[in-house]
């Protein structure tokens, strides 16, 4: 690594990334854009469960989610377009993103090289996120890299593939996007999605009902897990347990759900994916009480207020402050690992049910889930 990759690190982590991320408010993580009271609603991911969906979901779909998610997380934090800023700047900007992406753990040693006139962009990588475990990689990978740089070159023609993956027996990953019929004449076959949309999702709504809110039952921020140590903190990535998991705009929980709904299917497997997390967490963790458990964790982990009424077998948790996007979900993820969390705890089936949602001014965006 070059004097100059490492001062660029030491100043996206020490300077930079702590003046974006926000998790100091129970039920809340955010991220700032850079521009004044713009945030994102943030959640933490774990990273195995997006290994298993990646594994178990069709490459196309996957890839399609990860493109879409590159192209509005890059369009909702207004990165620069190749034709907005000249191309030494823009150059420039693309090594600072791709230092920023190493920085928030999506990879060691992330190397780019770009050829301007073509909107060529490969990147190298020691290893990267989720493929080096799977050999896939398609939502952060290919597809969301694709995303990324589709919107960058203002080109929804660029597509992505990864040539290379530690997670298929090679030393480095690499990756390359680059316009489909270049890809094509350089024999590679890359999947093709162009249907991206210029559509504001930050916008006043968004910002009113994911807006930072008192909290009513939860105690617990990420900052206060962090501080007393019981979840560990590497820029970009939670290790709780052993358990790695990935902080990221909750924009990707809706793509998932609303992608994968439209195939035969899918749904069941995106519910046993997380309802089997969910089972998981359990078989690892010392857990006396799951209740407080889940009203301690998922608020830490940007999943909002929770408060969770049992009586005899049912259950009705109510969660205000939820993060809040315009695509209409039945919120599987979620759902399916707080029923995996239940069900292995107390050894029976508990299948938590979506009841109702509603937005209001009081609590934001809140959903009722149940049995």
């Amino acid at each position: 690594m070059t004097i100059k990759d490492k001062i660029i690190l030491w100043y996206l982590k020490k300077i930079y990334l702590p003046k974006r991320e926000m998790f100091y408010y129970p039920g809340f993580i955010m991220e700032n854009l850079g521009t004044k009271n713009i945030y994102l609603r943030e959640i933490a991911i774990p990273e195995d469960l997006i290994i298993n969906i990646e594994n178990k979901i069709q490459e196309k779909i996957a890839y399609e989610i990860g493109k879409k998610f590159g192209w509005y997380y890059a369009f909702s934090s207004k990165l620069p377009r190749i034709n907005e800023i000249e191309k030494k700047k823009f150059l420039e900007y693309a090594n600072f993103l791709v230092k920023y992406m190493e920085s928030v753990s999506y990879g060691k040693n992330l190397k780019e090289k770009i050829d301007y006139d073509k909107k060529v962009f490969h990147l190298f990588a020691d290893e990267y996120i989720v493929c080096k475990n799977n050999g896939k990689g398609y939502i952060f990978g290919s597809g969301g890299i694709a995303g990324i740089w589709a919107y960058v070159t203002n080109d929804k023609t660029i597509e992505g593939i990864q040539i290379k993956c530690v997670g298929k027996g090679n030393k480095k990953c690499e990756f390359i996007c680059a316009p489909f019929e270049f890809l094509k004449e350089k024999g590679y076959k890359p999947i093709r999605y162009i249907e991206l949309e210029e559509n504001e999702i930050i916008n006043k709504e968004y910002s009113e009902i994911n807006k930072i809110r008192s909290a009513v039952w939860a105690k617990q921020s990420l900052k206060s897990l962090i501080d007393s140590k019981i979840i560990k903190y590497q820029f970009g990535n939670l290790i709780y347990k052993n358990e790695k998991f990935c902080l990221v705009d909750s924009l990707l929980m809706y793509l998932i759900e609303d992608n994968i709904k439209k195939i035969k299917n899918c749904e069941k497997i995106l519910w046993d994916c997380s309802f089997d997390f969910g089972r998981k967490l359990v078989r690892l963790f010392n857990i006396e009480n799951v209740e407080k458990f889940i009203q301690d964790l998922f608020p830490a982990l940007g999943f909002g207020d929770i408060f969770i009424k049992k009586e005899k077998n049912k259950y009705q948790i109510f969660i205000r402050c939820f993060p809040w996007n315009k695509y209409e979900i039945e919120f599987i993820i979620f759902r399916g690992i707080l029923s995996g969390l239940l069900s292995e705890f107390y050894n029976k089936k508990i299948l938590l049910k979506l009841i109702r949602k509603k937005i209001n001014s009081e609590d934001g965006f809140s959903i009722l889930i149940g049995n």
